[in-house]
């Protein structure tokens, strides 16, 4: 009997366990800054998240259409916005025709990255490739085929945005998708 007791509290526990995680886990998401910032969490009102440019954004590779390398520290001296997604996220969806928008706009003074998670199971190059040319996209599109971009910023979700100034320094990250305003004043902020 006590061991049914035993079991039946751990049960408990950890339900309980679950529950706090699930109330509390949204709460304090939003106040953990990235690595290396010392961002404070914006109001619930902010439509971006600005970062205090403390440290080089970290750096990472991907491919372009040709296979190329293609690394976010090439850019330095342009400021860059890049946006991690991948065509089954609808979030990401959502928001890519305000970049495509922002780049036909912005795109002679801000470099745009638009990075593609494509591991090569629930993403494929190609199928990132036949989404942006059926929806008629006119930015350049990067492939993280080896996880890179991702794990430099330990992306745990999507879409995610960043914002680089010209010095290579985060100015701005965002997890979830993005207004069209965000995106606009983003790229109207880093053309200056």
């Amino acid at each position: 009997m006590k061991k049914k007791t035993l079991w039946i509290v751990l049960a408990a526990a950890l339900a309980a366990l679950l529950i706090a995680a699930a109330v509390l886990y949204p709460k304090l998401s939003k106040t953990v800054p990235l690595p290396g910032t010392s961002s404070s969490a914006p109001a619930e009102d902010e439509t971006a998240e600005s970062v205090e440019p403390a440290s080089l954004a970290a750096d990472f590779t991907v491919y372009n259409a040709d296979g190329e390398e293609v690394k976010l520290s090439d850019f330095i001296g342009k400021p860059v916005i890049v946006n991690f997604w991948a065509s089954w996220c609808p979030p990401c969806k959502a928001e890519l025709p305000y970049f495509d928008a922002a780049f036909k706009q912005y795109g002679d003074k801000v470099e745009f990255l638009m990075v593609d998670l494509a591991d090569g199971q629930s993403e494929t190059q190609a199928r990132a490739a036949r989404y942006v040319a059926e929806s008629g996209y006119s930015f350049p599109v990067y492939y993280d085929l080896s996880g890179s971009a991702a794990n430099a910023y330990q992306l745990y979700s999507i879409p995610q945005t960043i914002g680089v100034n010209a010095k290579g320094e985060l100015v701005f990250s965002r997890v979830g998708g993005l207004p069209e305003e965000t995106v606009s004043a983003l790229a109207a902020e880093l053309a200056q």
